[in-house]
């Protein structure tokens, strides 16, 4: 009789046990798993949105970038072949430019060269000479630019370059970090008059990317067709590992957009990349 109740009570413990655990075991093994599943699919549907609507944003703005040269010709006002013949035609052209100076918050500055004067006009009203950009706080100064470098660029300029974010030492000898687009006036034309820069602050760029989400944490990173870095928020993040400077580079020769996770440094971590349908950027 007592045998038998002790079997009753193991009976009845391991069918309460199996009760429990059963739930839980489903739970473990088929539930968790799913949701787990479906939460990564989530995440990964709105990082490759994150990035989707930043790459969007750049394509808005960048595209006054390079229109503006097109502008510039066709504004009728600018007879910068005759520039040389008059003060006054300068005096116009200074004049001239600073209608362009509210038309964009994206763009820091505007530079027209006029080669055969070998000016610079600002959106500003200010002219600067060759001379006056390289010397540092009268003009505006590239650390890693040659001066003769950047002399034979605008003299012989025949199509559109970006310069990865640098530093530029401005007027006022204060140092900012400048994304610059230069570019032959006009676009594709021959027997140029001369060249645009237009020069974007890194900062302008990176209020940007946060600006598409006040809760993503993320990095930003802005390739060219190249795979060259443009831009970056977070240079420490590019510059922490070979495994990562290996997966941006793997990104930037992809021609499509794309999202997965992937190790880096034994961690494991989101990744999404939209290829912009304008310039190529990633």
């Amino acid at each position: 009789m007592r045998i038998h109740k002790i079997n009753l009570l193991t009976k009845l413990l391991i069918s309460y046990l199996l009760v429990l655990m059963f739930p839980v075991i489903v739970i473990l093994c088929y539930y968790y798993p799913y949701s787990a599943e479906v939460v990564k699919e989530k995440e990964m549907d709105w990082n490759a949105h994150i990035t989707e609507q930043f790459m969007t944003s750049m394509d808005t703005f960048t595209r006054y970038v390079y229109n503006l040269p097109f502008e510039l010709v066709q504004n009728r006002e600018f007879k910068m072949y005759k520039a040389e013949e008059s003060d006054y035609q300068r005096v116009l052209i200074a004049n001239e430019m600073k209608k362009y100076n509210a038309t964009d918050a994206f763009i820091y500055n505007t530079l027209l060269y006029v080669k055969n004067i070998g000016y610079l006009f600002s959106k500003t009203g200010s002219a600067y000479s060759l001379d006056d950009l390289s010397i540092p706080g009268v003009g505006y100064y590239y650390e890693n630019w040659a001066h003769e470098d950047m002399i034979q660029t605008l003299n012989d300029l025949n199509a559109p370059i970006v310069r990865p974010v640098e530093n530029v030492v401005v007027p006022g000898n204060n140092r900012v970090r400048m994304l610059t687009f230069v570019q032959p006036l006009p676009v594709g034309g021959s027997n140029s008059p001369g060249a645009v820069m237009i020069m974007v602050r890194e900062d302008t760029i990176v209020r940007m990317m946060k600006s598409v989400s006040e809760t993503y944490s993320g990095d930003f990173f802005v390739l060219d067709g190249q795979g060259r870095r443009l831009v970056s928020s977070n240079d420490t993040s590019y510059q922490s590992s070979d495994d990562f400077k290996k997966l941006v580079h793997d990104l930037g020769e992809e021609s499509v957009s794309s999202s997965g996770i992937h190790t880096i440094s034994g961690s494991d971590y989101l990744v999404s990349s939209s290829v912009s349908e304008k310039n190529g950027w990633k």
